[in-house]
């Protein structure tokens, strides 16, 4: 049976979608696609040279279509729409968040390619260049450890009563934020977005008026 390399990866990105990230394997992939594992090799040199195609899936059907920067739209929200989009990306997919986060830099070319255009949009709105990467890092960080916490939630689903009543013996103040946080009726999507306007409405390019440099 003749495969394309990105039959390989889209037959994993189903996998992942199924039975999570440990669930993905060349064995079992080679049973999904119906051939011998080891002639897998010639698509995919490893396990992680696999992650890191399904890592360029997945940013790649991202941000498909993703606009750049319009010449008057405000640097913050271009950012954030941007961060938005990242977001989504990663929800798109089981752990996905897992699978881009341990992607190999020098592989994920997608990612790579994300950085690049964050940081020049960025520089272009008048960050240095070590400011521009220290806010994309910032934004890309908080967004991956935000959806991994997303996914990792609606894995374990409900937590028991005697968990949550241990929580808010131990620590009251994160178990009462928790509950004003759930009371509030805001979604996820909204809660991440409260985060995000703290990194980037608190943050200016240096010898902007507003960053008192």
């Amino acid at each position: 049976m003749a495969l394309e390399r990105r039959e390989v990866v889209d037959a994993a990105l189903e996998l992942l979608n199924r039975d999570g990230l440990d669930g993905v394997t060349l064995r079992r992939l080679a049973k999904e696609l119906q051939v011998q594992a080891m002639s897998l090799y010639w698509y995919v040199r490893n396990k992680q040279d696999l992650l890191d195609e399904m890592a360029n899936a997945i940013l790649e059907a991202g941000f498909e279509g993703h606009p750049a920067r319009l010449p008057d739209q405000p640097w913050q929200d271009w950012l954030a729409d941007t961060a938005h989009t990242l977001r989504e990306a990663l929800l798109a997919w089981r752990e996905g968040a897992r699978v881009v986060v341990g992607a190999s830099l020098n592989r994920a070319v997608r990612f790579a390619d994300l950085s690049e255009t964050m940081m020049d949009t960025l520089t272009g709105a008048g960050f240095d260049l070590m400011s521009a990467r220290n806010v994309t890092l910032t934004v890309v960080h908080y967004t991956f450890g935000h959806v991994i916490e997303e996914q990792a939630f609606d894995a374990v689903g409900d937590v028991d009563e005697a968990i949550l009543q241990e929580l808010t013996e131990r620590v009251p103040t994160v178990a009462a934020a928790i509950d004003e946080a759930e009371a509030s009726g805001r979604t996820p999507k909204q809660l991440y977005d409260d985060g995000l306007r703290l990194i980037i409405w608190g943050v200016t390019p240096p010898g902007d008026p507003a960053s008192g440099t």
